[in-house]
């Protein structure tokens, strides 16, 4: 998620549009509803025990996002509501180039994000 967001903001420089990304910690969701019963089992024990309610877990980001200085910045990675260094790995260009082209790949939209980003680029010369 890291590496893709990365590279989203790469692509998205010039456009005035910016992209980070953030991790809320443990929070109780239904993320775990596809696994096998004994896991989802206990991967939720863990959750009740450990974790925040959605809305606690995404408050501090909401709170950074609107009050911080971080209007017009892309490319970062918030956790425990502040910017913290990604893993060296997710900053990787080749390997976010990549991930960009294998997903694109796999959803059958081969290019369409550029033409999309290029074409808001053209309008908003204007």
């Amino acid at each position: 998620r890291v590496m893709w967001t990365l590279e989203l903001s790469r692509r998205l420089e010039r456009t005035g549009v910016t992209a980070n990304t953030f991790c809320p910690g443990r929070s109780r969701t239904n993320r775990h509803r596809h696994f096998i019963l004994p896991i989802r089992w206990g991967l939720n024990l863990l959750d009740r025990l450990y974790g925040k309610k959605t809305e606690e877990s995404i408050k501090p980001v909401i709170d950074f996002v609107l009050h911080s200085g971080l209007k017009g910045l892309g490319g970062k990675y918030l956790a425990e509501g502040k910017v913290v260094a990604p893993l060296p790995i997710s900053c990787h260009r080749g390997m976010g180039k990549r991930l960009w082209r294998t997903c694109e790949r796999m959803a059958g939209t081969e290019g369409t994000a550029m033409q999309v980003i290029n074409r808001a680029l053209h309008y908003s010369r204007r």
